[in-house]
């Protein structure tokens, strides 16, 4: 591949990958280029006029990586850094998570650049609503559907819902323009909490795969929030033992185990995990070294560099984040072996499940619970195996395993679909 531009962060670790894929597969610079670069992307300019009445001028982006498959799908960011490159590659990322997980979906994201823990509720909303008028030409059920991602949440979903409801004067009983809504407005049970479980059920199939047990198993989370809290509250219940959490505010740790219940709890109240009083604080930079058998990283990416990724001790690293390891980081991980569970099988959980509530509200169809979770157990095993055996098969990491299926599967359908207009 000719592509050498230098690209920082998500989006040169998305491009590296698809890079990397493109030469194990001898797909040609051509055909690279037409996956690597998105359909379309856009940047907004937002005005919106918080409660105090002052004018802020927001930064927002929407990109549609490749609809190859079907209508882009992906969550909206909302930091103060987030910036278009971020989305661009978090939206490829969503290409290839859509084509393993085996959903009709290419992929797609968006990002609001404003920090959502310096706003009040009603402002919160006023910046979503204003966003969802900026895209309203960018989304619907044959173009592009949001969801939460870091920084937004199911409420947000649920204004969205509103704001293009009141906008088209009717109550949007055509199709599904959001998923990971409130359960009242269309939403489906489970989606909350699928990420992190997708989480446990790809390591379950991994310990299974590797000899090793779950239960007594020693693991150490990276951030506590809707993937990373949930999965680690899910995996106690298999009776493995969380020796360490982190987050932003700090780390800590306790060899004897943490009650998880109780940190989540602490995290609720307080922000984080710094200050709890059932383990010891630990430096933050020392984290990944801990002793442990199973690394969860579900904060950021980029957090498992050259820098750290030499002392990483855990038998199983399962990426709850997307990209949380750069590439630097990723070739020291296969040099030590240890087994990884890449970002697009590990956290597929939750795009799932937004599958499963598309088809939900677009067939007027109610799911339980228990429909929902043995789907998605059932839809996780299948993949994770799948990538498993090919792993096996050509002597390749997981990862690269992961990215040839799935580039693969959207490659196939660029060729069935024709590359004329």
């Amino acid at each position: 591949m000719k592509d050498k531009r230098i690209i920082h962060g998500i989006l040169q670790k998305a491009s590296e990958n698809l890079r990397e894929a493109a030469i194990r597969l001898k797909l040609d610079d051509s055909m690279y280029r037409k996956l690597k670069d998105p359909t379309e992307k856009i940047e907004i300019t937002i005005n919106p006029v918080l409660e105090n009445g002052k004018m802020v001028h927001i930064k927002t982006f929407v990109v549609r990586h490749n609809d190859a498959l079907g209508p882009s799908k992906g969550g909206i960011r909302m930091t103060e850094s987030v910036t278009i490159d971020d989305i661009t590659g978090l939206a490829m990322e969503m290409t290839w998570k859509c084509a393993l997980i085996g959903v009709p979906f290419g992929g797609g994201k968006s990002g609001i650049a404003c920090d959502p823990s310096k706003l009040s509720a009603v402002d919160k909303e006023i910046i979503i609503r204003s966003f969802t008028r900026g895209a309203r030409r960018h989304i619907g059920p044959e173009v592009y559907i949001p969801a939460p991602d870091m920084g937004t949440n199911q409420a947000d979903m649920g204004h969205i819902r509103d704001c293009i409801s009141y906008s088209e004067g009717i109550s949007i009983t055509k199709g599904c323009y959001v998923t990971g809504k409130p359960v009242i407005l269309g939403g489906i049970v489970g989606r909350t909490e699928a990420t992190g479980k997708g989480v446990v059920f790809s390591l379950k199939a991994a310990c299974g795969k590797k000899g090793i047990d779950l239960a007594g198993s020693r693991v150490a989370v990276q951030g506590l929030g809707n993937v990373g809290g949930i999965a680690a509250r899910e995996i106690v219940k298999h009776g493995a033992i969380i020796v360490a959490a982190e987050d932003i505010t700090g780390a800590v740790y306790n060899s004897s185990g943490i009650d998880i219940n109780a940190l989540l709890e602490y995290v609720a109240k307080n922000g984080g995990v710094k200050g709890f009083s059932g383990a010891k604080p630990m430096p933050n930079e020392k984290f990944f070294a801990v002793d442990c058998d199973i690394l969860i990283p579900a904060a950021a990416g980029s957090q498992i560099t050259a820098g750290n990724a030499g002392s990483i001790k855990a038998k199983i690293i399962a990426e709850g984040a997307n990209a949380p390891t750069t590439p630097e980081g990723d070739k020291i991980l296969n040099k030590k072996n240890i087994f990884m569970i890449p970002d697009i099988l590990c956290n597929a959980g939750g795009v799932f499940v937004s599958y499963l509530e598309y088809t939900q509200e677009t067939q007027r169809e109610q799911m339980t619970l228990q429909e929902v979770e043995k789907r998605l157990e059932d839809r996780m095993n299948d993949r994770f195996n799948e990538v498993y055996d090919y792993s096996v098969k050509k002597k390749i990491p997981m990862r690269q395993a992961a990215m040839d299926i799935a580039v693969s599967k959207v490659l196939e359908a660029v060729k069935v679909r024709g590359l004329l207009p």
